[in-house]
């Protein structure tokens, strides 16, 4: 019952405040992959909830160091127009969700 609660709400995210936000998952941005809901769904799916936890925050914690690069890299070398571009690009997929990932 726990797993379905977290599996409705993560969707209720994705699917009602995720595209209103005006930002993407870094990590989706950076590796070109899933967004962390969408990994964290998937993982809840697969091994439950709390034995996904871990593997949750892990994520969490991998996108943190996705979005330190993605503003690195847009600060520094001038790369504005074309990150800019494929962020916006990501973002506009509805799919996306944690920007900073707590931080």
């Amino acid at each position: 019952m726990i797993n379905k609660s977290a599996i409705i709400s993560i969707k209720l995210y994705q699917k009602y405040i995720s595209p209103h936000k005006g930002y993407c998952c870094a990590y989706k941005v950076h590796h070109d992959d899933m967004s962390c809901s969408e990994y964290a769904k998937l993982t809840i799916e697969e091994v439950g909830i709390f034995r996904s936890v871990s593997k949750i925050l892990n994520r969490f914690r991998e996108c943190k160091v996705a979005s330190n690069y993605i503003n690195d890299e847009y600060e520094e070398n001038d790369f504005k127009s074309s990150l800019s571009e494929k962020y916006t690009k990501s973002a506009k997929s509805n799919s996306c969700n944690i920007a900073s990932c707590f931080g």
